[in-house]
């Protein structure tokens, strides 16, 4: 290993003063050779598995919930290239340099993840690995953390669940408070997740207590970044933007990173003693930036720069945001405080006092942003009411407009409908206005008129009253409706039947029809009709059988086209 002084892109304040930061990273040797290898499950000499791809594919058939991330480590599209790096933290308890703690080179692949993994001091007490990536991870640099750290594959499932069907995580089972030793904390933010996970001594090849936090780390403005770095004062003369040794776009594993190298000796030894306390940090600039998310939120709806008009839009979009931003808090809350216990937690030491009191203020700061969330929501909610009431009031104003067009039609319609009347009974061939004998009376018009006027009603209330018998009758008679749903003709058959015939005759039919009672043999029978001597009971007889063959071919036909498509 050989050092090398690389100048970061950050910038550092102490004393209210303003100074460019240099990090001095241990530059990552590749090896010539190196064997991975799982001490508890396999030796060098006669692997188990191969890599971390085929010890998937072997257990997938026992957890078919993780198939997801074998077709995501099958894919070989190299959309992932380039966008994850990697960075390794060591945290030494008795060591006063005052560069604590020691930050290595920047891992851009899998060999070089593969060396840093295999080099490890024994004077280490604590290591953190800073796994920032964009989206997805590198399948290289999956398989090789994966493999060597022995991850459960559910871990990197539910940190990129976004990339995975549904369907895939499905059978997934969640984890219990009780289970803090296997279960990730997990960290929700406006854009981004954090998984973190506690790995210690006795798993694969870890000598030391290991955290690993899979960062999704998207980009960010210089403005958020400058809010942890710059602070102004009157004392001392501010730097220029253009002189800060600041990145135009920074990310949360960049300021994380700054904020672990202001970590003081005692907060070194807390980490040892507790890592929970490396979660602190990422907890805060998470927090920091929902806040300032929902913030922008706020200041645009006091703006009112939502559409005037809901049709543009998707009107639930920043309704849903906002409860979405609620539930990433809760989550994270809830991930928080089911970790509050060994081995993030060791509550039997002194120390544990001053993490709990940094603790409550996390928690604070969580409370806070989800009652702004909150707060947020309902916000969004009353911009949304005032926009359908304008658009209401705006829909009242035009139909107040329309019936004032209409009224002006009715106006003239006082004037030309009087016209229209009288031309319509002087332009009348009858024998009054013309000097003709064979065209009729007015009195033969008003008869026929009369005439058609009362048989329009007859037949209007006639047609009513029918109707309303034929309702009556499909509401409380179950054989008909059975019959229509069985075949049209044999509804309409079973309805000219039960119309012209008695109660008894018609429960005869059913029984003949269908097997209503206990008469299963009358089923398909229906001699009984010529030998009674009903009326047409031949024509009755003979339409039966040919409706009720019908009927049974077109249930047969159902019944084989269901049993397709079950196939």
């Amino acid at each position: 290993m050989t050092d090398a002084d690389i100048h970061g892109d950050i910038c550092a304040f102490e004393n209210s003063s303003v100074e460019s930061l240099t990090l001095t990273f241990a530059a990552p040797e590749l090896r010539s050779t190196s064997i991975i290898s799982l001490p508890e499950t396999q030796s060098s000499e006669d692997p188990l598995y191969r890599d971390y791809y085929d010890y998937v594919c072997q257990i997938v058939h026992r957890h078919p919930d993780i198939d997801a991330l074998k077709c995501y480590l099958e894919r070989e599209d190299g959309s992932d290239e380039g966008k994850t790096t990697v960075y390794f933290i060591d945290f030494i308890g008795s060591n006063p340099n005052p560069m604590q703690p020691i930050i290595h080179g920047i891992c851009h692949n899998a060999e070089e993840v593969q060396t840093m993994l295999d080099e490890l001091d024994e004077v280490v007490e604590l290591r953190l690995i800073v796994v920032s990536h964009e989206k997805e991870i590198d399948r290289q640099i999956l398989k090789t953390i994966g493999y060597d750290l022995d991850i459960d594959p559910r871990i990197f499932i539910e940190h990129m669940g976004t990339l995975f069907p549904k369907p895939s995580t499905y059978f997934a089972t969640p984890y219990l408070p009780s289970e803090a030793a296997r279960s990730p904390i997990e960290i929700h933010f406006g854009g981004g997740k954090s998984t973190c996970v506690l790995l210690q001594p006795g798993d694969a090849r870890v000598k030391t207590n290991t955290v690993l936090v899979l960062m999704d780390s998207p980009t960010e403005n210089l403005e958020a970044a400058l809010r942890d770095f710059d602070r102004p004062t009157i004392r001392k003369r501010q730097m220029s933007s253009v002189s800060l040794a600041v990145p135009s776009r920074m990310n949360l594993t960049y300021r994380y990173l700054r904020r672990l190298s202001e970590f003081q000796p005692h907060e070194v030894d807390l980490s040892c003693e507790h890592p929970i306390y490396l979660i602190l940090p990422l907890l805060h600039l998470c927090a920091l930036e929902t806040s300032m998310l929902l913030t922008w939120a706020e200041e645009k709806l006091y703006e009112r720069r939502l559409p005037h008009n809901l049709l543009e839009r998707d009107p639930y979009n920043a309704y849903i945001t906002s409860e979405g931003f609620q539930q990433e808090i809760f989550t994270t809350t809830t991930s928080l405080k089911t970790h509050m216990r060994l081995p993030w937690l060791n509550c039997s030491t002194e120390t544990s006092v001053f993490l709990q009191e940094r603790l409550d203020c996390a928690f604070q700061d969580l409370d806070f942003l989800r009652d702004k969330a909150a707060l947020v929501q309902q916000s969004v909610t009353d911009a949304l009411n005032r926009e359908a009431a304008t658009e209401s009031i705006n829909e009242a104003k035009q139909s107040i407009i329309q019936s004032e067009s209409v009224n002006k039609l009715t106006r003239l319609a006082f004037v030309f409908v009087p016209l229209t009347f009288a031309t319509s009974v002087f332009g009348m061939n009858i024998r009054e206005w013309q000097a003709d004998d064979k065209v009729p009376r007015l009195t033969s018009f008003i008869i026929v008129s009369i005439v058609i006027a009362v048989g329009t009603i007859i037949v209007a209330v006639v047609s009513g009253m029918i109707s309303h018998s034929i309702r009556k009758r499909w509401k409380k008679s179950e054989t008909l409706r059975t019959a229509f749903g069985c075949s049209w003709l044999l509804g309409v058959f079973y309805a000219l039947f039960s119309f012209t015939h008695r109660r008894d005759i018609n429960r005869r039919l059913s029984t003949s029809l269908f097997t209503v009672g206990e008469a299963h043999d009358d089923l398909g029978d229906f001699e009984w009709l010529v030998d009674d001597g009903f009326l047409f009971g031949k024509q009755w007889s003979k339409l039966a059988r040919i409706v009720y063959r019908r009927a049974i071919v077109k249930h047969e036909a159902k019944d084989l086209k269901m049993a397709e498509k079950m196939v």
